[in-house]
């Protein structure tokens, strides 16, 4: 789909899909433009990014913005089938438990590093050390010692992935599982580059300046605190000439009204609607409905003996 100006899209959220417990959304993609005019757009985020480890995130806006600027071993196409992004071939044998996944020869990171296997074996024992704290061990469920890890009961050395030299990675598994490729595409499963992480240490993922990206955009102007950033078409990415969109601005809007009315005014290219609107607009031709989901949950307080309902996205 083009956005430009004179033509722009109004999305809503509607439906939800829950595969083995874990939720998965689709991410529109814009296509290229017919027109000769700026591949420029201006989006809002209904809240600050609140890290871009992949280790780190909790948040839906955080995970969008990762999506954006990271890849993974796969992506989810528009029918939220998974299909090769870093990966170039799988191999399952052992009756489902192990995976064998080659992996392409020319991808990098920003700072000019090549995306190794090795990656992916960092990340994965990072995420699940204990000291991480991180929120989502339980997406690594289904690998080889991975509970036992992140329970802090055996070494994350156990783990059952490994390199074998820069572009092999195998995963054994502690039962098949048949939707395990769909899994590998959820944003907590992605390679992070182990040099960044000695340089910047604890502020890596923190802002934009302490963060390498390997995805199709790079993130400038985020302090770790504001409320406006941008994504910029990513130069070393391996696919660059498929992208066709230079910049992505976002500001954080948090009224749904006052995106609304930016939105009606021109200076934002899509927003989301509330029930209400949704009704407003339901002739209007520039209404899309996209797939969504969130979980909501109920966590009791049991000092002040009240109930506080809380939300989480299904995936980070």
């Amino acid at each position: 789909m083009s956005l430009s100006g004179t033509h722009k899209l109004i999305l809503t959220i509607s439906s939800v899909a829950i595969i083995g417990g874990i939720g998965f959304t689709v991410n529109a993609h814009s296509h290229s433009a017919t027109t000769k005019q700026s591949q420029v757009i201006n989006l809002s985020a209904s809240s600050e990014i609140m890290s871009l480890n992949p280790a780190k995130m909790t948040d839906s806006v955080s995970n969008s913005q990762v999506t954006q600027v990271d890849e993974g071993l796969y992506r989810l196409n528009s029918q939220s089938k998974p299909v090769n992004a870093l990966a170039t071939k799988t191999t399952v044998t052992n009756n489902g438990h192990t995976y064998t996944i080659q992996l392409r020869h020319d991808a990098r990171w920003s700072n000019g590093d090549k995306v190794t296997a090795h990656d992916f074996v960092y990340s994965w024992r990072r995420t699940l050390d204990p000291k991480s704290k991180s929120e989502f061990t339980y997406v690594f469920t289904n690998i080889k010692n991975a509970d036992a890890i992140a329970a802090g009961k055996k070494q994350s050395s156990t783990l059952g992935v490994k390199a074998n030299g820069d572009y092999q990675l195998t995963i054994t598994l502690s039962k098949p599982v048949a939707y395990f490729k769909k899994i590998l595409a959820v944003s907590t499963f992605y390679p992070v580059n182990q040099n960044a992480v000695n340089k910047y240490g604890k502020k890596y993922g923190t802002s934009a300046t302490t963060t390498v990206y390997n995805g199709p955009f790079t993130l400038t102007g985020w302090t770790g605190t504001n409320n406006t950033w941008a994504l910029k078409k990513n130069p070393t990415y391996y696919d660059h000439q498929l992208v066709k969109l230079h910049q992505i601005n976002y500001q954080v809007i948090k009224s749904n009204t006052t995106a609304y009315n930016l939105y009606q005014s021109n200076q934002l290219d899509s927003v989301t609607l509330n029930g209400e609107q949704s009704v407003q607009n339901k002739n209007n031709q520039e209404l899309k409905t996209l797939a969504g989901g969130q979980i909501s949950f109920i966590q009791y307080n049991h000092h002040d003996h009240v109930a506080a309902v809380n939300s989480a996205p299904l995936y980070p």
